[in-house]
């Protein structure tokens, strides 16, 4: 049987990029030194226009796919390091980012269209 009209049926995905639905995200505290430990790595936390220090604050560790790694507070991305932790040289461009709700425990599947500037 053919199809009642021509065409797809299927539409073009626009929204989030699936490597960032599918980053782990893990929430870790600022240590004294301006860093967070994440799988034995010391991901550092530059000074930014926001605030010099994030010490004692609450964020969120995202892992890509393919093993960069992204340090965001609220709707900010704070850092991007490589595999390694080193930290690359941070922009500050505008985020494109959803806050996480409070009561929602960390998901490892989901990002919620949270990007983080190269």
């Amino acid at each position: 049987m053919s199809a009642a009209e021509q065409g797809t049926a299927f539409v073009p995905w626009i929204g989030t990029g699936l490597a960032d639905m599918l980053c782990v995200q893990e929430e870790r505290v600022v240590a004294n030194d301006n860093t967070v430990r994440y799988q034995g790595k010391s991901l550092q936390i530059p000074p930014d226009r926001h605030r010099f220090h994030y010490v004692k604050v609450t964020v969120w560790v995202h892992e890509d796919p393919d093993g960069m790694l992204a340090v965001f507070h609220g709707p900010r991305c704070l850092a991007r390091n490589d595999a390694e932790g080193q930290l690359r040289e941070p922009t500050r461009l505008p985020s494109v980012v959803t806050a996480r709700p409070k009561d929602r425990p960390p998901s490892r599947s989901s990002r919620s269209g949270q990007l983080c500037a190269n």
